[in-house]
């Protein structure tokens, strides 16, 4: 059974701070997709969209789904698959249930999975042995997705922090069409949400400061540039903004020393490697393709020019030799 569990002031979509491309490319989909109803009669295409957005924790997944959401006055029905009381008919069930018109949501699915060593979607004795916690199993989801009991023109969102650890019948066309990834803040977006914060202090009587559109852009600068790109997720970044709601300069100048204080109690230094491929936890060819960039980038940082370091290597290499 179904039950209400509350309602909430529809969001702006523009409060979702993601880069550029990402949100309009996800919205623009969502409208065509419910404009196409007929089209998908037409062909004799099954009437309904599957999402995945993977990456970091923090980094935007499921508040960009409650706001799309307002923007197109869906409702959004939310499985938990881990739940105890959770199993391939009571899922189905559920499904039967859904109105044509909604979102349905299943979070963090990757954790609700267990594996049982490599697995080939051709072969469902294999599937089987793939289960949800408690008794939903990786069939049972499958078929909701797009079999005989999937519900016709519903969108569907399912979310993970490691898309990795799905299985790939889980993430072929037609159970997850699109695939879209949400990275820790860049630096366009940590200077948008600085500027979000703080743009309308001026019209707030309680503010300690009310700066200037000037002012607030170099603030924003300031506090973009003491923020390692690619380090932090949007909602560790909010959460330090969030102590600052009426000092923009406090929360510009003092942006370096928690950022010490965070790679410290993470063990790790935004200018060391480990530092760096933090920023790329599941994705290594990005890794790779961005070392020499982000090497001469450092360097720079160290008023070390790549010209002296080039020397240097190449004196050392014919030591050696």
């Amino acid at each position: 059974m179904w039950r209400c569990a509350g309602s909430r002031p529809m969001r702006p979509l523009d409060t979702v701070i993601l880069d550029a491309g990402l949100k309009d490319a996800i919205i623009k989909d969502c409208q065509d997709f419910l404009a196409s109803k007929d089209w998908y009669m037409k062909r004799g295409i099954p009437f309904r969209r599957g999402y995945l957005l993977h990456g970091a924790p923090g980094s935007g997944k499921t508040s960009f789904i409650q706001s799309l959401a307002g923007e197109f006055r869906l409702d959004i029905y939310t499985i938990s698959l881990a739940g105890s009381d959770m199993d391939d008919n009571s899922l189905m069930r559920l499904i039967a249930q859904l109105p044509e018109r909604c979102i349905i949501l299943m979070e963090d699915i990757d954790a609700a999975i267990k594996t049982t060593g490599r697995r080939d979607e051709t072969n469902s004795s294999n599937r089987n042995q793939i289960q949800f916690t408690r008794h939903v199993t990786l069939s049972g989801l499958l078929n909701v997705l797009d079999g005989v009991s999937a519900q016709e023109g519903r969108i569907l969102f399912a979310t993970t922090n490691h898309i990795e650890a799905l299985d790939p019948a889980l993430k072929r066309p037609g159970r997850m069409d699109v695939h879209y990834e949400f990275k820790l803040a860049s630096k366009s977006q940590i200077t948008a949400l600085f500027t979000l914060f703080f743009d309308d202090l001026g019209s707030e009587n309680s503010a300690k400061e009310k700066p200037g559109r000037g002012d607030l852009t170099k603030l924003a600068v300031q506090f973009s540039d003491a923020i390692p790109e690619h380090m932090f997720s949007m909602a560790e970044l909010q959460g330090y903004l969030m102590r600052y709601k009426a000092q923009p300069s406090e929360a510009a100048a003092e942006a370096s020393r928690w950022v010490e204080c965070e790679l410290e109690r993470r063990g790790t230094s935004a200018v060391s490697p480990q530092g760096y491929l933090m920023r790329y936890k599941a994705q290594p060819y990005e890794a790779a393709e961005e070392a020499s960039r982000w090497v001469e980038t450092e360097l720079d940082r160290i008023d070390i020019s790549t010209s002296v370091y080039s020397r240097s290597v190449s004196s050392s290499s014919r030591t050696q030799l």
